[in-house]
C-alpha cells in the first residue's frame, strides 16, 4: 500500500511557500558523493535554492536539502534537490597552520563559522545557522598543504581517517540549520543472511598495494638531511626498520621550505601512511516497515558490526536509497559506479 509524504518549501528566509504530496518518493543519500534525488510533485510551487523539507505524515524527517532545479512535465512537477549537506560542498580558504593545531572537529567548526556566519561578506552568511562540535578528538593530523582547498574532501577524510560525522538538520519553524559535528561511537550488529534482508551485496578491499614507506627528503638540503617513515602491521607509524610490512610498496617525496623539516616529515607521514578505514562498498535492503530491524533510525555515521558467511566486516553507514518501499543501506567508503569516482576524484585535486 503506498504512503503518504508531504513536501514542504521554504525560502531563504524560512519562509513558508507552498506543500505537495507524493507517494513513496525515491530517496537516495550518499555522504561521500552528495548527490541529488529527484521527486515528482502533482502541483507545486518551487525555486532554485529554496529549501525543501520532506516529511510523512506524522511529521518525521525523510529528507531535506536545496532545490538544485525544477522541470513542469506532463504529469506534474519534477524537483531535483540536493542534499542539505550540500552547502558545505564548496571550496574553502583557511590558515593550514589549524590543522596541526586544533583537533579536527574544531577545526570544521572554524571553517564553518568563517565561511557563513562571521564571513565579512554579510550576503555570503547563512541566516539561522547553528554550529554545534560535539565532541573533540584527539591526535587529528590531516596532509593540508594549501590554504584552498575542497571543503567536503577535507569532510569524508574527517570520517574515513577518524570516524567524524557531520549532520545537517532544517528547523524551518525556528528559523534555523543546526549542524553538528561528532565522532559517534554508537554500533549495531546486522545479520546479513537473515531472511528479512532481501538484498546484499559486498565489494571489500585489502591492504596490499597500499603505502608503507615513505621518504622524504628536505630540498633546501637534499645532500644532508632525509628522513623514513614506516607503517607497521600492528598501524604504528615510526622510523623504526623493524617489524616491517612486506612487501614493501613506497613513495618519495621532497619538502621546501619548512619551518621544522621534521615534524613537517611526520605530519606528512601519518597523513599518507594512515590506513584508510571502512574500504568496503556494502549494501543490504530491507522492506519499509520490518519488525526485526528499523532501518528508518539507522543513520548516517553508525558503526556497524555486520555478520556474513562467517564473517564479521566492521563499517560505517555513509548512504542510503528508498525506492518502492525498499531501503537500501550502503555501508563502507569505497563507490563504485565511474560517477561517484570522477565526484571523488575531482574533490582531492583542489
Amino acid at each position: 500500500m503506498p504512503n503518504l509524504y508531504k513536501i514542504e518549501i521554504f525560502d531563504r528566509e524560512y519562509r513558508y511557500i507552498s506543500m505537495g504530496v507524493m507517494q513513496n518518493p525515491p530517496i537516495q543519500m550518499d555522504y561521500l558523493t552528495l548527490e541529488a534525488t529527484t521527486i515528482s510533485v502533482n502541483k507545486i510551487q518551487a525555486n532554485k535554492g529554496d529549501f525543501a523539507h520532506i516529511t510523512d505524515f506524522s511529521g518525521k524527517v525523510i529528507y531535506q536539502g536545496i532545490i538544485q532545479d525544477v522541470y513542469n512535465t506532463n504529469s506534474g512537477v519534477s524537483i531535483k534537490i540536493l542534499p542539505l549537506l550540500s552547502l558545505l560542498d564548496v571550496q574553502v580558504q583557511y590558515d593550514k597552520i589549524i590543522f596541526r593545531q586544533k583537533p579536527l572537529e574544531d577545526v570544521i567548526e572554524q571553517i564553518i563559522k568563517e565561511t557563513y556566519i562571521t564571513n565579512s561578506d554579510k550576503l555570503q552568511n547563512i541566516k539561522g545557522l547553528i554550529v554545534k562540535r560535539l565532541t573533540r578528538t584527539q591526535d587529528t593530523q590531516l596532509d593540508i598543504r594549501s590554504n584552498v582547498h575542497a571543503f567536503w574532501d577535507i569532510i569524508t577524510k574527517a570520517l574515513t581517517l577518524y570516524g567524524i560525522i557531520i549532520e545537517m538538520e532544517l528547523k524551518p519553524q525556528e528559523k534555523q540549520i543546526v549542524v553538528s559535528i561528532a565522532k559517534k561511537e554508537e554500533k549495531i550488529v546486522l545479520e546479513a543472511e537473515l531472511e528479512n534482508c532481501i538484498h546484499r551485496s559486498f565489494v571489500t578491499t585489502d591492504e596490499y598495494g597500499t603505502l608503507n614507506k615513505v621518504t622524504f627528503v628536505n630540498k633546501d638540503d637534499p645532500k644532508e638531511e632525509k628522513i623514513t617513515y614506516y607503517l607497521h602491521p600492528d598501524g604504528k607509524i615510526d622510523t623504526q626498520n623493524t617489524n616491517r610490512i612486506v612487501p614493501v610498496f613506497f613513495s618519495a617525496e621532497y619538502i621546501q621550505g619548512a619551518e621544522n623539516f621534521e615534524e613537517e616529515a611526520r605530519n606528512r607521514a601519518k597523513e599518507q601512511l594512515l590506513p584508510e578505514k571502512y574500504q568496503q562498498n556494502i549494501e543490504l535492503g530491507y522492506l519499509e516497515g520490518d519488525r526485526m530491524i528499523d532501518s528508518e533510525n539507522i543513520k548516517i555515521g553508525i558503526l556497524a558490526d555486520i555478520h556474513y558467511k562467517d564473517k564479521i566486516y566492521q563499517s560505517i553507514m555513509t548512504g542510503y536509497s528508498n525506492n518502492n518501499g525498499v531501503k537500501i543501506l550502503i555501508f563502507g567508503c569505497i563507490r563504485l559506479e565511474l560517477t561517484k569516482k570522477l565526484i571523488l576524484e575531482r574533490r582531492k585535486k583542489v
